[in-house]
């Protein structure tokens, strides 16, 4: 959902990412400065120095905001730096969340395995048929995610202590319940339209009807396979 505010926000991350990238040698120095970022955040979590932890958190996540665009102004934008991206910001957000397990293990180790869940939903079809980021619910994605942890460290430096952050934890659950439900929703549909239109991958196939031997398979030197496994 809050995703959606990468657009009206470029310009300013532009004007933010310029500096950047005229002083680093790859965007992917950039992505990577966000994990001691989240190390460090969930070191102050666990000692309660909240508001350290807070402002390295929003450091850690607005990286995500300001790498692609560095990759962008370095002519250095491909498909290898996207993959790796995103891959630092799933680091980034779980390792995060870890920095409250001591206080709160079961909320913690439940958001863990629900944001997993959400960023699988969507990866695990693109096994199934071609797909891509466009159109997917966004109601719980990574964005949504962090500002709910975030806001609640922000008001556990305000003197709500652990008592906010065991409360965004719930609430980061509740978003996430949404947003899978929605998500595979989403996936369903596209893999249903996909076996209508006989576009599923073409390793899944069409499974021969139940009683038809399948077709013996040719080896390359040209004999016959006729084993049924």
């Amino acid at each position: 959902m809050l995703s959606g505010l990468r657009a009206p926000l470029r310009p300013l991350v532009r004007r933010v990412a310029a500096p950047i990238a005229a002083r680093v040698s790859s965007a992917n120095v950039v992505s990577a400065a966000a994990i001691p970022l989240a190390l460090a955040a969930a070191a102050a979590l666990r000692l309660q120095l909240y508001w350290l932890a807070f402002w390295l958190g929003l450091l850690a996540a607005l990286i995500d905001l300001i790498d692609g665009t560095v990759a962008e102004l370095k002519g250095q934008r491909s498909p290898q730096g996207n993959y790796y991206e995103t891959m630092v910001d799933k680091a980034v957000e779980v390792i995060m969340l870890v920095g409250a397990a001591a206080a709160h293990p079961t909320a913690t180790a439940l958001a863990v395995g629900a944001c997993l869940m959400v960023g699988f939903s969507k990866a695990r079809v693109g096994l199934v048929v071609i797909t891509d980021n466009h159109d997917w619910p966004s109601i719980g994605d990574r964005a949504d995610r962090m500002v709910v942890f975030l806001t609640g460290v922000f008001f556990a430096g305000c003197g709500a202590g652990e008592t906010a952050i065991g409360i965004a934890l719930w609430i980061f659950l509740v978003i996430c319940a949404v947003g899978l439900k929605q998500r595979l929703a989403h996936a369903f549909a596209l893999i249903d339209g996909a076996e209508r239109d006989g576009t599923l991958l073409p390793y899944l196939g069409k499974p021969a009807p139940t009683g038809v031997t399948p077709p013996s398979a040719e080896r390359p030197d040209g004999s016959r396979d006729d084993t049924t496994p």
